[in-house]
């Protein structure tokens, strides 16, 4: 590769960091779909049981312990990949700004 790297170094180094919102995004919107098409799964699952309908066989019964424990956890699994969305686009912004302040560094210092 360039400069001498590895392929998997180069690959770490520069296309991960590349990719890495895009993947975060499609994770976050795979699993907002997922959550969101209960009716599809409603009818097309047959004897297996995903989570969407765990949750709704359960309260049509009543509300458990179980119940508001997944809910919690669903939640804050939520919670924790917006975060890790919103620190990886606050982290790259800030990248991107201190690669431009060193150009301008460098751009004035070479004048």
């Amino acid at each position: 590769m360039d400069l001498g790297a590895k392929p998997w170094r180069a690959f770490l180094t520069v296309s991960v960091p590349q990719a890495l919102p895009g993947i975060l995004a499609g994770v976050m919107i795979a699993f907002a779909i997922s959550m969101d098409e209960f009716i599809l799964t409603f009818l097309v699952t047959g004897s297996q049981q995903t989570l969407p309908l765990y949750i709704f066989g359960s309260l049509r019964i009543r509300v458990t312990p179980e119940l508001n424990a997944i809910s919690a956890l669903m939640l804050g699994i939520s919670f924790l990949f917006l975060t890790i969305g919103a620190l990886v686009a606050v982290g790259r912004q800030k990248l991107l700004g201190r690669e431009a302040m060193a150009n301008v560094v460098a751009a004035g210092a070479s004048s």
